[in-house]
């Protein structure tokens, strides 16, 4: 894997991950290892989306974050 700049164990906000069951670009193995490396994080699997296909879980992951903050939060 290259570097990226930084490293996800340095995160101090809550990470929401999407993993698609059938997706072809990310691998399982790429995920768990987030999993293993970013502090405060949650994992929502997606088993029959593909890798672009997870787009699909957009309204999900919008109502995630409005539940993570403290702030007001206005969708639409």
């Amino acid at each position: 894997m290259l570097p990226w700049g930084f490293s996800v164990a340095d995160i101090v906000t809550p990470v929401l991950y999407a993993q698609s069951g059938r997706d072809r670009v990310v691998p399982p193995p790429h995920v768990t290892w987030l999993l293993q490396n970013t502090p405060e994080m949650e994992l929502r699997l997606r088993p029959r989306d593909g890798h672009s296909s997870v787009l699909n879980a957009c309204a999900l992951a919008m109502d995630w974050l409005c539940a993570s903050t403290t702030s007001p939060c206005r969708l639409g």
